[in-house]
């Protein structure tokens, strides 16, 4: 299998998100629209077979990723493919933020602009609750120390993010990464309000959201700081 650049922003979260090291082969899961085998993988995101096995066990305990016996033309031990998982519950959401989405696109002069300002209006406790099964990291990426308030909201909405010592924060999974793929203008818009209230409301200062900026993320950094008290 040919080594593939990754793609540009994160992967879909589902109950718990991966490590940045798990994301990757989960990134190359779901571009790849089929069941691949650990040497694929391997080959793929140039890493050693045991490596992207370790990290193919850790996605399956997550409930992200399955595994399945592909068919066995021979003698030995069966080979196993691996697939990803894309939980049901989340897919009337994903259908109807689609639907928002159009909407918006189809009715306001600036759809992108009333996604910000529509985002900027949700009251911040309704994002508080979390499905059956949630587990939110202590830290993320596991280090000795606390996550920054913004790092630790991100966290607990499922975009696992990566605060940067260049001031940049990445977030490597995105709930609504499957509608933003098909219209990020205006879903990431929406996000990006999102942001502008939570950070108001915390005084910690303005934030610009990059959709899609890197392989395997997407980025925010800070462009104001918060008010001295």
């Amino acid at each position: 299998m040919k080594k593939e650049a990754r793609a540009k922003g994160p992967v879909p979260t589902r109950l718990a998100p991966p490590t940045p090291a798990q994301a990757q082969v989960l990134a190359v899961l779901d571009r790849a629209g089929a069941p691949l085998t650990v040497a694929e993988l391997a080959e793929a995101t140039d890493q050693h077979g045991n490596t992207v096995r370790e990290h193919l066990e850790g996605l399956v305990d997550l409930g992200l990723v399955e595994r399945v016996k592909a068919d066995s033309a021979g003698r030995g031990r069966p080979s196993y493919l691996y697939a990803v998982v894309t939980p049901t519950i989340a897919r009337p959401a994903l259908v109807l933020i689609a639907a928002l989405a159009g909407e918006l696109r189809r009715t306001a002069p600036d759809p992108a602009a009333a996604a910000r300002e529509l985002g900027r209006s949700v009251q911040p406790e309704v994002l508080v609750e979390r499905p059956s099964g949630w587990v939110a990291p202590t830290s993320y990426p596991a280090d000795d120390g606390e996550l920054s308030p913004l790092e630790r909201h991100f966290a607990d909405l499922g975009f696992a993010p990566e605060d940067g010592a260049d001031d940049t924060m990445r977030l490597h999974t995105c709930p609504l990464v499957t509608v933003a793929r098909a219209d990020a203008d205006v879903v990431c818009s929406f996000h990006a309000g999102l942001i502008d209230r939570w950070a108001a409301d915390h005084d910690l200062g303005d934030f610009d959201l990059h959709p899609f900026a890197e392989p395997g993320a997407c980025t925010i950094t800070r462009t104001t700081q918060p008010r001295k008290a």
